[in-house]
């Protein structure tokens, strides 16, 4: 069928002539045959076509517009799985750069005592080498009435055999010059010595008891007779607390920046 250009009526093919208004056929024009509409989204289109996916259809890598599987989780956005930190070994994990994954701490030198260091805290440490016999002494009397700061196992000890040394000198001199005490007691040179180490005796330990973490105060837990006493001697046997605690940094364990 043909419709006519001059009056718009339909004639029949072959016809010459519009039976309507009898134009020519040559003024007659066949119908533009209308493109069909396919809407944007239409389910037919096809989406596999690289050119219009740019290969997304595979979900590997997760970006908005794929027609993948969706991930197991929201968070796998961009086709990787993010680390938890607790799956790493020794190595920092994607969500926290400076978490360990076993938490444990690294120590710059093996420790003497490595019970003494716990999982997870945070530095390194290394080992201060202990004073000799002469610098501890010497520091002692440098700090002879100091209460604060911190004293390491040795320093502690060293004094304490300085102490029992004197004495045992003291005791021979003094009973060869002066005579043995009628009590049996010590002679006076053990007694002036005794009142001179008085003082640095307590405050090394009340630093001794500072570089375990403890309150000098339990000096006086020495009034309590033997069983005050095993406490005491517990405690100034034990290991410094590593790096930094409420009475400053540890003389043995510093803490490295």
């Amino acid at each position: 069928m043909a419709i006519c250009a001059n009056c718009g009526k339909e004639i029949d093919e072959g016809a010459k002539f519009c039976t309507n208004c009898g134009a020519p056929v040559q003024h007659m024009q066949a119908p533009a045959q209308a493109e069909p509409l396919v809407p944007q989204d239409s389910p037919s289109q096809n989406i596999n076509d690289s050119n219009l996916f740019d290969n997304n259809v595979t979900g590997e890598t997760g970006a908005a517009g794929s027609f993948g599987s969706a991930p197991d989780s929201g968070s796998d956005t961009f086709g990787t799985s993010a680390g938890s930190g607790s799956d790493f070994s020794g190595t920092s994990s994607d969500s926290a750069g400076t978490t360990y994954g076993s938490g444990t701490a690294s120590y710059g030198t093996a420790p003497e005592n490595a019970a003494v260091y716990a999982a997870g805290t945070a530095g390194s440490f290394t080992i201060v080498p202990k004073p000799s016999f002469i610098e501890a002494v010497t520091t002692c009397f440098k700090k002879y009435a100091t209460f604060s700061g911190r004293a390491r196992r040795s320093e502690y000890w060293y004094f304490a055999l300085f102490i029992v040394i004197c004495q045992a000198l003291l005791s021979a001199i003094g009973n060869a010059i002066l005579g043995v005490p009628d009590d049996g007691g010590t002679n006076i040179l053990q007694t002036i010595f005794n009142f001179a180490v008085l003082i640095p005796q307590i405050s090394v330990f009340w630093r001794r008891m500072h570089d375990i973490g403890k309150k000098g105060t339990w000096f006086f837990l020495a009034l309590i007779p033997v069983i005050g006493w095993i406490i005491i001697l517990i405690w100034e046997c034990k290991d410094s607390e590593p790096g930094e605690n409420e009475y400053g940094m540890s003389p043995k364990y510093p803490t490295v920046q």
